[in-house]
């Protein structure tokens, strides 16, 4: 009974694996191509997308290629654009540049041309002579009016004229020279004889130039020989107007010339004595100031020599006297050129140079020339 019963339950048993592995079976068959299909499926899936992610950087890349050739063209077209506004700038400004030169050269053409027909006209005019008389006029302020206008002014009327006492001793030494020619020109050259009238102009510069170089003002000296220079220029225009005379006669002249030896005798004596009127030796200082002294002698001399050259050409050729004119001129104007740094005043035989002695040198030679011209023209 009990085998029985284990066989049927074994048989049963048996009968359910089969089933169930049949239906195993059965479910495997009918669901494995399912899956399968479902499995391709999704690789074709992702192949499929995979395949459009590709297309679409494609895409990408390609539009991207597109917009940089794009780009590309539009910066050329630009650069292209603006080097040809450029080369229009350039050509405009050129074109402007040629014509403000071609505008230039008209205005300069143009204004050669007037030049040229001014100058045409100019040598047409016939050349005014030179008016016997003005060029000496002219000549006898020439050093003091430039002495009245330079930086410095008129020195000696200073209160303080020690750094400046160069410039006080020249001044002075040009003063009294223009002194002796407003006196001439005043009394004897500007009149036919003792008993013509005085020339106003020529007698009030004459005054003036009398007033003291140190008088500081009431009246000042400086304003009272600016006065002088101005009254002898309006006598050099009446000359040029022939409102007022000038006579080159030998008589006029040899009195000027005596009283500039006088003049270069005294500037000799201070420079070659070694003593003063008291005794004392020739100091450093006054050594230094007999020098500049005689040396603006010298410079105002020089012009009114030329003029004399000039004016009384006659006189000094008709006496054989041009070459002793020109020795005195020449040994004033070395001694004007006299430039040392330091006046020294050593020894006439020692180390140390004595420019006293080096300006006596010329002072004398001019002195002995004048000499020799005064006695020509007595003669």
């Amino acid at each position: 009974m009990n085998r029985s019963n284990l066989s049927g339950k074994s048989g049963r048993f048996v009968i359910l694996i089969a089933i169930a592995v049949s239906a195993v079976f059965f479910i495997s068959i009918t669901c494995m191509p399912a899956f399968a299909s479902e499995k391709s499926s999704r690789a074709a899936e992702e192949v499929n997308t995979s395949s459009v992610h590709e297309s679409v950087n494609a895409q990408s890349e390609a539009e991207k290629t597109i917009d940089s050739q794009e780009h590309e063209v539009q910066h050329e077209a630009v650069k292209k654009h603006e080097s040809g506004e450029k080369a229009a700038e350039e050509a405009a400004s050129e074109k402007k540049v040629s014509e403000e030169h071609q505008n230039v050269n008209r205005e300069v053409t143009s204004e050669s041309h007037k030049g040229v027909k001014e100058a045409a006209k100019e040598e047409e005019k016939p050349e005014e002579p030179e008016v016997t008389g003005s060029r000496f006029a002219e000549a006898s302020v020439e050093v003091l009016k430039k002495e009245l206008n330079s930086f410095w002014g008129w020195r000696p009327n200073d209160y303080i004229t020690f750094f400046t006492d160069n410039t006080k001793n020249f001044q002075l030494g040009v003063l009294e020279v223009t002194r002796r020619a407003a006196v001439e020109l005043s009394e004897r050259i500007s009149r036919t004889g003792s008993t013509a009238s005085l020339n106003k102009n020529l007698e009030e510069a004459r005054n003036l130039l009398m007033v003291k170089a140190d008088a500081y003002m009431f009246p000042s000296a400086g304003f009272s020989y600016e006065d002088a220079v101005e009254d002898i220029e309006k006598y050099r225009e009446q000359l040029i107007k022939g409102h007022a005379g000038f006579f080159n006669r030998t008589d006029n002249l040899i009195p000027l010339l005596q009283r500039f030896e006088d003049l270069l005798g005294s500037c000799d004596e201070n420079l070659v004595k070694q003593t003063e009127d008291d005794g004392t030796t020739v100091s450093t200082f006054a050594a230094d100031d007999y020098f500049y002294y005689a040396q603006g002698v010298a410079s105002a001399m020089v012009p009114i020599l030329e003029a004399i050259g000039e004016d009384f050409h006659e006189t000094i050729t008709s006496r054989l006297s041009g070459q002793t004119l020109h020795h005195i001129i020449h040994s004033c104007e070395e001694a004007a050129d006299l430039h040392p740094w330091i006046v020294f005043n050593g020894d006439l035989d020692g180390l140390i140079a004595n420019h006293r002695a080096n300006m006596a040198t010329f002072i004398s030679h001019a002195r002995f020339y004048v000499g020799v011209l005064i006695k020509t023209l007595s003669t």
